[in-house]
């Protein structure tokens, strides 16, 4: 699993002595909190997903993994985002990046801002027998970005700013670190604050 060396695995950042930021290091995060429903989603089927983060929370990893694996049968893409994480973590079941990969790209075509984001961070660091592509990876994030996940458009920025995966366009990655530090980054915060940029207000 990669993330920014500063943050734990939901991308908040670790009390800890303060070390130089890597800004090269994209933002991996479970993403919990970023289920956009559809019209599909019937109210059986959020119960039994919040009943699996429930679990979660408590470390229980087997119990969340009852509850999603029904529901990634399903097809339901948070499931599907979720069970990704798990195994790409090697949370409560052995890592394996192919299951995660192959689950995120599911969830990704179904929407899934966080699935988006997780797999693109897969495609820009050549993960789980992927070969890096930065193309690719820009491409996720600003999907994810655009459906208004917060490490994404830090991520997105990341690759904006240092022309990977097409033009380098620094004003628009100046737009995209202040989105993700107005929904509390630590990380894009940091950076702006390193380009001399104060954070601009929400309308």
């Amino acid at each position: 699993m990669i993330i920014n060396p500063s943050h734990g695995a939901d991308g908040f950042e670790k009390k800890q002595a303060v070390k130089p930021m890597d800004w090269s290091r994209p933002v991996v995060s479970r993403g919990f909190g970023y289920e956009k429903q559809s019209e599909t989603d019937t109210e059986e089927l959020v119960k039994q997903y919040k009943s699996g983060q429930v679990f979660y929370f408590f470390g229980d990893y087997k119990g969340a993994i009852n509850k999603w694996m029904d529901l990634v049968e399903k097809q339901y893409a948070p499931a599907q985002a979720s069970m990704a994480w798990l195994y790409q973590a090697g949370l409560g079941v052995e890592k394996d990046l192919e299951k995660a990969i192959s689950l995120y790209d599911a969830a990704a075509k179904s929407g899934n801002a966080v699935a988006q984001n997780n797999l693109g961070v897969i495609y820009e660091q050549g993960l789980g027998g992927l070969t890096k592509n930065y193309h690719q990876a820009r491409k996720l994030y600003q999907q994810s970005a655009e459906n208004g996940y917060r490490f994404a458009q830090y991520n997105y920025a990341n690759l904006l700013e240092n022309g990977l995966g097409g033009a380098l366009d620094k004003a628009l990655a100046i737009r995209w670190y202040q989105k993700a530090a107005e929904q509390d980054v630590p990380s894009a915060k940091e950076k702006l604050q390193t380009m001399g940029i104060e954070l601009t207000n929400k309308p």
